[in-house]
């Protein structure tokens, strides 16, 4: 897990950030994490300014076997409505102006922080789709763990890899697409990351003196609506430490993913895709050419490699855990 900064810039961070010749060196973003579902999501504007309110349908309509002359009974399907919350991520930046000024390259100074933050943001979103409880947190979302888990809404769509205790995994099958499972933002916000930077603000310091520097707040407002359950699989409970790569003992990771894309109401009118841990990655492909088959590919999206399984590609999201309670 990368560091999370707490405290203000400083003269040291100034300085740790400029070569002989005071000039603003490039970062190598060491701390950079695999966040490709924030690449497959579709974002759509919410119906609420403060979530969105969808309509599920729970009973079909009643059908009769009608003799001559005999009437039928009118009848109708049952509908619920759901509204699905949205949260804010948020952060803020504070730099002395003067510290800002001693090398006049404060636009590339605030370029770089501002990366650090995106990166940040995109961990900290990708999680909470994920991890999300408003159990934990009323602030929160409910992410996928918490809504396909047993006695949660998606309790029918688990495949359960048998594992037990506190260091299990999980793969997700999403199918996203209109009236599946979509990403949104607020009603009158704007989808993604956003920031607003303030100059010569008045800023406080650690015993109440006031002086004058710049502020950056970075914020990030989603949610995440699911209107039919049946479009995510979870294969959960997969013991990471009973996993092998010849499948003799432990989780059998191609009969699993089989069963998931078995599972899912349809692979057509969505775009499905495998999400699992970089471990979990591997052992799939070590399973996979121990059996000598072809259910595993790799094509080439957009100049990039892409893995597939069964044709549903698989990414890698470093935020995925290996220390999971038994779903």
């Amino acid at each position: 897990m990368p560091t999370v900064g707490q405290e203000p810039m400083t003269l040291s961070d100034w300085a740790k950030r400029l070569d002989p010749k005071g000039n603003v060196l490039p970062l190598i973003e060491i701390l950079e994490q695999e966040c490709p579902i924030l690449e497959d999501i579709p974002w759509i504007e919410g119906n609420l300014p403060t979530g969105h309110m969808i309509m599920v349908r729970n009973a079909l309509p009643g059908i009769t076997t009608r003799a001559f002359n005999q009437g039928v009974k009118p009848e109708k399907g049952g509908v619920a409505k759901v509204t699905e919350g949205a949260t804010q991520l948020a952060s803020l930046f504070q730099a002395d102006r003067d510290l800002l000024k001693l090398n006049g390259d404060k636009a590339a100074y605030l370029a770089s922080e501002t990366k650090g933050f995106i990166q940040a943001f995109n961990h900290g979103v990708t999680q909470r789709l994920f991890y999300g409880s408003t159990a934990a947190n009323p602030a929160e979302i409910d992410g996928f763990f918490a809504r396909w888990r047993t006695g949660g809404p998606g309790a029918d769509q688990i495949v359960d890899a048998g594992g037990a205790g506190a260091d299990n995994a999980s793969i997700m099958l999403v199918g996203w697409g209109k009236g599946k499972i979509e990403g949104f933002f607020p009603k009158g916000m704007k989808a993604g990351f956003e920031y607003v930077v303030k100059d010569n603000q008045t800023l406080t310091d650690a015993d109440g003196g006031k002086f004058l520097g710049t502020e950056i707040y970075y914020y990030w407002n989603l949610g995440l609506a699911v209107e039919d359950y049946r479009y995510g699989i979870r294969i959960a409970n997969i013991d990471m430490t009973a996993i092998k790569e010849d499948a003799a003992t432990g989780a059998k990771l191609i009969e699993l993913m089989v069963k998931a894309s078995e599972r899912i109401q349809s692979t057509s009118g969505c775009r499905p895709v495998f999400y699992c841990n970089r471990r979990l990655r591997e052992f799939l492909r070590l399973q996979i050419m121990n059996k000598n088959n072809v259910n595993l590919t790799f094509d080439s999206v957009a100049g990039r490699e892409t893995l597939r399984f069964d044709g549903i590609p698989v990414r890698r999201v470093d935020c995925l855990g290996m220390t999971e309670e038994t779903a």
